[in-house]
């Protein structure tokens, strides 16, 4: 029976121990950030047809035939759940065009894509907190 109480005894303690302070999730800070954007476009065609990006307002800026490689940076405070992104095409190019398109954000890419053909496109988008 003294056995018996000693087990019940260590198993309570054991699952109680178990139930510390850890938090499973990571905890994700909601307060606003700066940070340092960059978007690049690079091509083995010296000219994309249009390029469209948000800026540091989160406006969107567009432009046609803009000469490449094309790279903008500016700082945007932003929160969890606010994005970025960058369209960029390419129009009557060849088969064995490649259009490459890339997120920084402090200096680290976040988002790249790279598209092949007379029509290629990349679209990127990278909301701030994705995984």
């Amino acid at each position: 029976m003294k056995n018996l109480i000693y087990s019940l005894l260590a198993v309570v303690t054991l699952g109680l121990s178990a139930c510390g302070n850890d938090d499973p999730s990571p905890s994700i800070n909601l307060d606003p950030k700066e940070y340092t954007v960059e978007y690049r476009i690079t091509s083995t065609d010296p000219v994309a047809s249009y390029i469209g990006y948000d800026n540091e307002t989160g406006a969107t800026i567009t432009a046609v035939n803009v000469a490449v490689p094309f790279t903008t940076t500016f700082k945007r405070t932003m929160k969890v759940g606010q994005y970025v992104s960058i369209l960029a095409s390419l129009k009557g190019a060849t088969a064995a065009s490649t259009i490459k398109g890339d997120i920084l954000l402090d200096n680290k890419v976040v988002k790249t894509q790279t598209a092949t053909g007379p029509a290629a496109e990349v679209n990127l988008n990278y909301v701030i907190g994705e995984r």
